[in-house]
Protein backbone atom coordinates (compact mmCIF):
# COMPACT_ATOMS: atom_id res chain seq x y z
CA UNK A 1 0.00 0.00 0.00
CA UNK A 2 2.80 2.55 0.92
CA UNK A 3 4.51 1.64 -2.67
CA UNK A 4 1.42 2.23 -4.56
CA UNK A 5 1.21 5.98 -2.92
CA UNK A 6 4.72 6.54 -3.31
CA UNK A 7 4.36 5.37 -6.91
CA UNK A 8 1.17 7.55 -7.43
CA UNK A 9 3.13 10.78 -6.09
CA UNK A 10 6.01 10.18 -8.58
CA UNK A 11 3.42 10.24 -11.58
CA UNK A 12 2.05 13.90 -10.46
CA UNK A 13 4.85 15.41 -9.93
CA UNK A 14 5.90 14.21 -13.38
CA UNK A 15 2.57 15.35 -14.90
CA UNK A 16 3.57 18.50 -13.58
CA UNK A 17 6.87 18.82 -14.78
CA UNK A 18 5.49 18.16 -18.53
CA UNK A 19 2.54 20.61 -18.03
CA UNK A 20 4.56 23.55 -17.00
CA UNK A 21 7.32 22.92 -19.83
CA UNK A 22 3.84 22.34 -22.41
CA UNK A 23 2.90 25.66 -20.81
CA UNK A 24 6.20 27.86 -21.43
CA UNK A 25 6.29 26.26 -24.92
CA UNK A 26 3.10 27.57 -25.88
CA UNK A 27 4.09 30.62 -24.16
CA UNK A 28 7.00 30.97 -26.46
CA UNK A 29 5.16 29.82 -29.69
CA UNK A 30 2.42 32.42 -29.15
CA UNK A 31 5.26 35.20 -28.33
CA UNK A 32 7.71 33.79 -32.06
CA UNK A 33 3.63 34.13 -33.52
CA UNK A 34 2.46 37.51 -32.24
CA UNK A 35 6.46 39.50 -33.55
CA UNK A 36 5.82 37.78 -36.90
CA UNK A 37 1.95 37.98 -37.44
CA UNK A 38 2.39 41.30 -36.03
CA UNK A 39 1.70 44.07 -39.04
CA UNK A 40 4.50 46.48 -40.03
CA UNK A 41 4.51 50.04 -37.95
CA UNK A 42 4.39 51.66 -41.84
CA UNK A 43 1.76 49.22 -42.72
CA UNK A 44 -0.02 50.63 -39.67
CA UNK A 45 0.78 53.86 -40.09
CA UNK A 46 -0.64 53.66 -43.63
CA UNK A 47 -4.04 51.70 -42.19
CA UNK A 48 -4.18 54.70 -39.45
CA UNK A 49 -4.38 57.28 -42.51
CA UNK A 50 -6.50 55.50 -44.77
CA UNK A 51 -8.98 55.52 -41.72
CA UNK A 52 -8.58 58.89 -41.31
CA UNK A 53 -9.45 59.14 -44.84
CA UNK A 54 -12.51 57.49 -44.10
CA UNK A 55 -14.05 59.70 -42.21
CA UNK A 56 -13.15 62.94 -44.25
CA UNK A 57 -15.03 64.47 -46.93
CA UNK A 58 -14.06 63.71 -50.27
CA UNK A 59 -12.75 67.41 -51.23
CA UNK A 60 -10.58 66.93 -48.38
CA UNK A 61 -9.37 63.70 -49.17
CA UNK A 62 -8.68 65.37 -53.25
CA UNK A 63 -6.70 68.07 -51.23
CA UNK A 64 -4.01 66.08 -49.62
CA UNK A 65 -3.49 63.82 -52.30
CA UNK A 66 -3.47 67.18 -54.52
CA UNK A 67 -0.70 68.54 -52.09
CA UNK A 68 0.76 65.14 -52.02
CA UNK A 69 1.58 65.53 -55.90
CA UNK A 70 2.86 69.57 -55.65
CA UNK A 71 5.46 68.77 -53.07
CA UNK A 72 6.47 65.78 -55.55
CA UNK A 73 6.82 68.20 -58.61
CA UNK A 74 8.17 70.58 -56.73
CA UNK A 75 11.09 69.01 -55.72
CA UNK A 76 11.36 67.35 -58.99
CA UNK A 77 11.18 70.85 -60.56
CA UNK A 78 13.76 72.10 -57.83
CA UNK A 79 16.29 69.16 -58.53
CA UNK A 80 15.89 69.66 -62.39
CA UNK A 81 16.67 73.67 -62.48
CA UNK A 82 19.61 72.73 -59.83
CA UNK A 83 20.99 70.77 -62.47
CA UNK A 84 20.25 72.92 -65.15
CA UNK A 85 21.55 75.92 -63.65
CA UNK A 86 25.22 74.13 -62.48
CA UNK A 87 25.25 73.02 -66.25
CA UNK A 88 24.52 76.64 -67.27
CA UNK A 89 27.27 77.52 -64.95
CA UNK A 90 29.54 75.10 -66.56
CA UNK A 91 28.54 76.68 -70.03
CA UNK A 92 28.96 80.15 -69.18
CA UNK A 93 32.12 79.46 -67.78
CA UNK A 94 33.74 77.11 -70.26
CA UNK A 95 32.53 80.26 -73.10
CA UNK A 96 34.30 82.83 -70.89
CA UNK A 97 37.60 80.88 -71.04
CA UNK A 98 37.62 80.24 -74.51
CA UNK A 99 36.97 83.98 -75.22
CA UNK A 100 39.65 84.88 -72.58
CA UNK A 101 42.11 81.95 -74.74
CA UNK A 102 40.97 83.95 -78.15
CA UNK A 103 41.60 87.16 -76.80
CA UNK A 104 45.00 86.17 -75.51
CA UNK A 105 45.96 84.56 -78.66
CA UNK A 106 44.92 87.56 -80.46
CA UNK A 107 46.95 90.13 -78.09
CA UNK A 108 49.85 87.70 -78.85
CA UNK A 109 49.54 87.96 -82.47
CA UNK A 110 49.37 91.62 -82.71
CA UNK A 111 52.60 92.06 -79.87
CA UNK A 112 54.48 89.50 -82.37
CA UNK A 113 52.85 92.05 -85.59
CA UNK A 114 53.74 95.55 -83.49
CA UNK A 115 57.23 94.13 -82.65
CA UNK A 116 58.23 93.32 -86.11
CA UNK A 117 57.19 96.65 -87.44
CA UNK A 118 59.20 98.68 -84.42
CA UNK A 119 62.20 96.08 -85.77
CA UNK A 120 61.38 97.62 -89.47
CA UNK A 121 61.56 100.48 -88.16
CA UNK A 122 64.82 100.37 -85.62
CA UNK A 123 66.45 99.14 -89.18
CA UNK A 124 65.41 101.94 -91.55
CA UNK A 125 63.39 99.90 -93.57
CA UNK A 126 59.83 101.87 -92.37
CA UNK A 127 59.44 105.18 -91.28
CA UNK A 128 58.32 106.06 -87.97
CA UNK A 129 56.55 109.49 -89.45
CA UNK A 130 54.30 107.60 -92.22
CA UNK A 131 52.33 105.56 -89.36
CA UNK A 132 51.38 108.53 -88.15
CA UNK A 133 48.46 109.54 -90.39
CA UNK A 134 45.54 109.00 -88.07
CA UNK A 135 47.27 110.72 -84.92
CA UNK A 136 46.79 114.15 -83.29
CA UNK A 137 49.33 115.08 -81.22
CA UNK A 138 49.06 118.24 -78.49
CA UNK A 139 51.48 119.48 -76.12
CA UNK A 140 53.62 122.55 -75.54
CA UNK A 141 57.41 123.59 -76.74
CA UNK A 142 58.81 119.98 -76.80
CA UNK A 143 56.18 119.14 -79.29
CA UNK A 144 56.26 122.22 -81.47
CA UNK A 145 59.36 120.25 -83.52
CA UNK A 146 56.76 117.29 -84.32
CA UNK A 147 55.56 120.43 -87.28
CA UNK A 148 58.68 122.69 -87.92
CA UNK A 149 60.96 119.57 -88.19
CA UNK A 150 58.46 118.25 -90.42
CA UNK A 151 57.54 115.26 -89.33
CA UNK A 152 54.15 115.44 -88.67
CA UNK A 153 51.67 117.73 -90.69
CA UNK A 154 50.34 120.86 -89.08
CA UNK A 155 47.12 120.76 -88.96
CA UNK A 156 48.10 117.32 -86.99
CA UNK A 157 49.59 119.51 -83.93
CA UNK A 158 48.81 121.79 -81.47
CA UNK A 159 51.65 122.83 -79.37
CA UNK A 160 52.06 126.20 -78.02
CA UNK A 161 55.66 127.68 -76.61
CA UNK A 162 55.23 127.80 -72.62
CA UNK A 163 51.91 126.10 -72.88
CA UNK A 164 50.10 124.20 -69.48
CA UNK A 165 47.26 122.45 -69.13
CA UNK A 166 45.77 126.45 -69.08
CA UNK A 167 45.45 126.69 -72.76
CA UNK A 168 45.48 123.29 -73.56
CA UNK A 169 41.73 123.59 -74.33
CA UNK A 170 42.35 125.87 -77.47
CA UNK A 171 43.24 123.26 -79.52
CA UNK A 172 39.75 121.93 -79.21
CA UNK A 173 38.76 123.04 -82.65
CA UNK A 174 41.79 122.35 -84.66
CA UNK A 175 41.63 118.32 -82.95
CA UNK A 176 37.54 118.55 -84.40
CA UNK A 177 38.62 120.06 -87.87
CA UNK A 178 41.28 116.49 -88.05
CA UNK A 179 39.06 114.55 -87.16
CA UNK A 180 41.70 111.27 -86.23
CA UNK A 181 40.91 108.55 -84.20
CA UNK A 182 43.78 108.57 -81.76
CA UNK A 183 44.59 111.68 -79.50
CA UNK A 184 48.01 112.31 -77.74
CA UNK A 185 48.44 114.54 -75.16
CA UNK A 186 51.97 115.69 -74.12
CA UNK A 187 51.46 118.13 -71.48
CA UNK A 188 53.65 118.50 -68.29
CA UNK A 189 56.67 119.99 -68.81
CA UNK A 190 55.26 123.17 -67.75
CA UNK A 191 52.75 122.47 -65.62
CA UNK A 192 55.46 120.70 -63.23
CA UNK A 193 57.56 123.52 -63.08
CA UNK A 194 55.63 124.85 -60.21
CA UNK A 195 52.26 125.86 -62.27
CA UNK A 196 49.85 123.78 -59.30
CA UNK A 197 50.72 123.43 -56.09
CA UNK A 198 50.16 119.59 -56.04
CA UNK A 199 50.00 116.36 -58.73
CA UNK A 200 46.66 116.25 -58.05
CA UNK A 201 45.57 119.96 -58.77
CA UNK A 202 47.29 119.26 -62.40
CA UNK A 203 45.36 115.99 -62.99
CA UNK A 204 41.76 117.17 -62.19
CA UNK A 205 42.96 119.90 -65.23
CA UNK A 206 43.95 117.15 -67.14
CA UNK A 207 41.31 115.28 -66.50
CA UNK A 208 38.85 118.36 -67.43
CA UNK A 209 40.71 119.13 -70.51
CA UNK A 210 40.19 115.72 -71.66
CA UNK A 211 36.64 115.55 -71.37
CA UNK A 212 36.59 118.40 -73.42
CA UNK A 213 38.18 117.11 -76.43
CA UNK A 214 35.94 113.59 -75.68
CA UNK A 215 32.73 115.67 -76.32
CA UNK A 216 33.37 116.46 -80.34
CA UNK A 217 35.51 113.14 -80.62
CA UNK A 218 33.68 110.19 -78.39
CA UNK A 219 35.31 107.96 -80.81
CA UNK A 220 38.81 108.98 -80.46
CA UNK A 221 41.44 107.09 -78.36
CA UNK A 222 43.33 108.51 -75.43
CA UNK A 223 46.95 108.22 -75.34
CA UNK A 224 48.46 110.17 -72.06
CA UNK A 225 52.11 110.59 -72.61
CA UNK A 226 54.42 110.49 -69.16
CA UNK A 227 56.44 113.50 -68.61
CA UNK A 228 59.84 113.01 -70.10
CA UNK A 229 62.72 113.58 -67.46
CA UNK A 230 65.20 116.60 -67.34
CA UNK A 231 68.67 116.40 -66.94
CA UNK A 232 70.00 117.69 -62.88
CA UNK A 233 71.23 120.64 -64.53
CA UNK A 234 67.68 121.70 -65.51
CA UNK A 235 66.68 120.98 -62.13
CA UNK A 236 69.43 122.64 -60.21
CA UNK A 237 67.86 125.94 -62.12
CA UNK A 238 64.11 124.48 -61.79
CA UNK A 239 64.38 122.86 -58.62
CA UNK A 240 59.87 122.24 -58.89
CA UNK A 241 60.84 120.24 -61.80
CA UNK A 242 61.81 117.84 -59.15
CA UNK A 243 57.83 116.51 -58.90
CA UNK A 244 57.81 115.29 -62.49
CA UNK A 245 58.28 111.43 -60.84
CA UNK A 246 54.83 112.28 -58.63
CA UNK A 247 52.80 114.06 -61.86
CA UNK A 248 53.90 110.79 -63.99
CA UNK A 249 52.34 108.74 -61.37
CA UNK A 250 49.43 110.60 -61.25
CA UNK A 251 49.21 110.51 -64.73
CA UNK A 252 49.52 106.60 -64.92
CA UNK A 253 46.51 106.78 -61.93
CA UNK A 254 44.52 108.94 -64.01
CA UNK A 255 45.01 106.68 -67.50
CA UNK A 256 44.19 103.17 -65.08
CA UNK A 257 41.18 104.91 -64.00
CA UNK A 258 39.72 106.19 -67.20
CA UNK A 259 40.60 103.38 -69.49
CA UNK A 260 43.16 105.80 -71.24
CA UNK A 261 46.72 104.54 -72.67
CA UNK A 262 49.63 105.58 -70.61
CA UNK A 263 53.19 105.92 -73.40
CA UNK A 264 56.33 105.51 -70.89
CA UNK A 265 58.75 107.94 -72.19
CA UNK A 266 60.95 108.09 -69.30
CA UNK A 267 63.72 105.84 -71.16
CA UNK A 268 64.17 109.11 -73.38
CA UNK A 269 66.29 110.59 -70.29
CA UNK A 270 67.86 107.04 -69.53
CA UNK A 271 69.04 106.02 -72.79
CA UNK A 272 69.55 109.39 -74.55
CA UNK A 273 70.37 112.29 -72.65
CA UNK A 274 73.23 112.84 -75.22
CA UNK A 275 70.40 113.99 -77.83
CA UNK A 276 68.57 116.49 -75.07
CA UNK A 277 69.33 119.99 -75.87
CA UNK A 278 71.82 121.76 -73.74
CA UNK A 279 69.31 123.21 -71.23
CA UNK A 280 68.37 119.87 -70.22
CA UNK A 281 64.84 120.13 -70.56
CA UNK A 282 64.17 120.40 -74.83
CA UNK A 283 65.38 117.58 -77.15
CA UNK A 284 67.64 117.66 -80.22
CA UNK A 285 66.30 116.63 -83.71
CA UNK A 286 67.57 113.25 -83.22
CA UNK A 287 65.68 112.26 -80.12
CA UNK A 288 62.34 112.82 -82.12
CA UNK A 289 62.78 109.44 -83.84
CA UNK A 290 63.19 107.31 -80.85
CA UNK A 291 60.36 109.49 -78.60
CA UNK A 292 57.81 108.90 -82.29
CA UNK A 293 58.74 105.66 -81.95
CA UNK A 294 57.65 105.36 -78.04
CA UNK A 295 54.41 107.25 -79.14
CA UNK A 296 53.27 104.66 -82.39
CA UNK A 297 54.19 101.39 -80.83
CA UNK A 298 51.20 102.15 -78.08
CA UNK A 299 48.59 103.53 -80.85
CA UNK A 300 49.70 100.25 -82.63
CA UNK A 301 48.92 97.98 -79.94
CA UNK A 302 45.88 99.18 -78.98
CA UNK A 303 44.60 99.65 -82.91
CA UNK A 304 41.56 97.90 -82.57
CA UNK A 305 40.78 99.05 -79.24
CA UNK A 306 37.50 101.72 -79.31
CA UNK A 307 37.79 104.89 -77.54
CA UNK A 308 34.27 105.12 -76.41
CA UNK A 309 34.87 102.29 -74.63
CA UNK A 310 37.79 103.33 -73.05
CA UNK A 311 35.89 104.01 -69.55
CA UNK A 312 33.51 101.04 -69.39
CA UNK A 313 36.90 98.82 -70.01
CA UNK A 314 38.26 100.53 -66.85
CA UNK A 315 34.62 100.45 -65.22
CA UNK A 316 34.48 96.72 -66.39
CA UNK A 317 38.05 95.85 -65.14
CA UNK A 318 37.42 97.02 -61.51
CA UNK A 319 34.57 94.54 -61.22
CA UNK A 320 36.33 91.54 -62.78
CA UNK A 321 34.30 91.31 -65.49
CA UNK A 322 34.33 92.48 -68.96
CA UNK A 323 31.21 93.77 -71.38
CA UNK A 324 32.01 90.80 -73.07
CA UNK A 325 31.85 88.11 -70.56
CA UNK A 326 28.63 89.97 -69.80
CA UNK A 327 26.86 89.78 -73.05
CA UNK A 328 27.91 86.24 -73.33
CA UNK A 329 26.17 85.78 -69.77
CA UNK A 330 23.18 87.46 -70.93
CA UNK A 331 22.50 85.46 -74.40
CA UNK A 332 23.46 82.40 -72.70
CA UNK A 333 21.09 82.43 -69.78
CA UNK A 334 17.76 81.31 -71.94
CA UNK A 335 19.45 78.44 -72.94
CA UNK A 336 18.14 75.67 -70.17
CA UNK A 337 17.13 72.38 -71.12
CA UNK A 338 13.20 72.27 -72.23
CA UNK A 339 10.91 71.39 -69.70
CA UNK A 340 12.47 73.24 -66.61
CA UNK A 341 9.58 74.84 -64.97
CA UNK A 342 9.60 76.85 -61.60
CA UNK A 343 7.35 77.22 -58.81
CA UNK A 344 3.78 78.26 -59.57
CA UNK A 345 2.93 75.53 -62.53
CA UNK A 346 -0.37 73.79 -61.80
CA UNK A 347 -1.78 70.60 -62.38
CA UNK A 348 -4.32 68.80 -64.28
CA UNK A 349 -5.98 72.36 -64.56
CA UNK A 350 -6.54 72.87 -60.94
CA UNK A 351 -7.08 76.31 -59.67
CA UNK A 352 -4.09 78.26 -58.52
CA UNK A 353 -4.31 78.73 -54.59
CA UNK A 354 -5.71 74.87 -53.95
CA UNK A 355 -2.42 73.78 -52.54
CA UNK A 356 0.19 75.72 -50.54
CA UNK A 357 2.13 78.43 -52.43
CA UNK A 358 -0.62 78.41 -55.31
CA UNK A 359 1.14 75.96 -56.70
CA UNK A 360 -0.39 72.58 -58.18
CA UNK A 361 1.78 69.92 -60.18
CA UNK A 362 1.60 68.52 -63.51
CA UNK A 363 0.27 69.13 -66.97
CA UNK A 364 3.40 71.35 -67.74
CA UNK A 365 4.02 71.74 -71.74
CA UNK A 366 8.11 71.85 -72.63
CA UNK A 367 10.33 74.65 -72.60
CA UNK A 368 10.97 76.60 -69.38
CA UNK A 369 8.96 79.23 -67.32
CA UNK A 370 10.07 81.72 -64.83
CA UNK A 371 8.74 82.31 -61.39
CA UNK A 372 4.80 82.83 -61.02
CA UNK A 373 3.83 80.73 -64.25
CA UNK A 374 0.86 78.30 -64.19
CA UNK A 375 1.65 75.60 -66.71
CA UNK A 376 -2.04 74.34 -67.20
CA UNK A 377 -1.47 76.53 -70.60
CA UNK A 378 2.91 77.52 -69.69
CA UNK A 379 4.42 78.63 -72.50
CA UNK A 380 7.82 77.56 -73.28
CA UNK A 381 10.98 79.01 -73.83
CA UNK A 382 9.97 82.14 -71.44
CA UNK A 383 13.69 82.80 -70.81
CA UNK A 384 15.74 81.97 -67.19
CA UNK A 385 15.05 83.51 -64.10
CA UNK A 386 18.75 84.86 -64.24
CA UNK A 387 18.67 86.59 -67.50
CA UNK A 388 19.87 90.02 -67.06
CA UNK A 389 19.25 92.64 -69.10
CA UNK A 390 21.33 95.83 -71.00
CA UNK A 391 25.05 96.12 -71.00
CA UNK A 392 27.38 99.02 -69.49
CA UNK A 393 26.59 102.41 -70.32
CA UNK A 394 28.82 104.16 -72.67
CA UNK A 395 31.44 105.83 -70.86
CA UNK A 396 31.84 109.46 -72.30
CA UNK A 397 30.46 111.53 -69.58
CA UNK A 398 31.80 114.42 -67.73
CA UNK A 399 32.15 112.68 -64.41
CA UNK A 400 34.18 114.92 -62.32
CA UNK A 401 34.61 117.82 -65.03
CA UNK A 402 34.98 121.19 -63.56
CA UNK A 403 33.63 124.56 -65.03
CA UNK A 404 35.35 127.23 -65.64
CA UNK A 405 36.78 129.66 -63.18
CA UNK A 406 40.73 129.20 -61.65
CA UNK A 407 41.18 125.84 -60.28
CA UNK A 408 41.96 125.57 -56.37
CA UNK A 409 45.57 125.48 -55.82
CA UNK A 410 47.09 127.22 -58.78
CA UNK A 411 49.90 129.71 -58.95
CA UNK A 412 51.14 132.59 -61.22
CA UNK A 413 51.30 130.83 -64.60
CA UNK A 414 55.64 130.08 -65.02
CA UNK A 415 56.94 128.99 -68.19
CA UNK A 416 59.58 126.09 -67.73
CA UNK A 417 60.43 126.65 -72.21
CA UNK A 418 61.79 130.44 -71.18
CA UNK A 419 65.30 129.30 -72.33
CA UNK A 420 66.93 128.91 -75.46
CA UNK A 421 65.13 126.70 -78.23
CA UNK A 422 67.30 123.41 -78.98
CA UNK A 423 70.51 124.49 -80.81
CA UNK A 424 70.65 122.53 -83.42
CA UNK A 425 67.27 123.83 -85.12
CA UNK A 426 67.85 125.21 -88.57
CA UNK A 427 64.17 126.59 -89.06
CA UNK A 428 61.80 128.21 -86.81
CA UNK A 429 57.64 127.67 -86.83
Amino acid sequence: MKRTNRRIRELQIRFKGILTILFLAAAIAGVIWFVRTRPPKVVQEGVSHIQEMESQEVSQVEDTIREAEVTKRRKEREEKLAEAKKKLEEENKKAQDEAAKKEQDAQELLEASVNDTMAQIERGEIDVWSLFGDVFILGDSRSEPFSYYNLLDETRVFAIKGANLRKADQGVSQAQAANVPNLIFTYGLNDANGNWATALDFIAKYEEVIEQYKAVLPDAKIFIASIAGVTDRAISGSPALAQIPAYNQAIRDLCEEKGYFYIECETLLTEHEDLYAPDGEHFNRDLYDYWGQLMIREVLLHEGAGGADQADTADAGKQGDTPEAEKKDETAQPQAAAGQVSEGDTVDGAESGEASGEETAGGTESGEATEGETSGGAESGNGSEEETAGGTESGNGSEGETAGGAESGEVSEGDADSGAEPEDISEEP
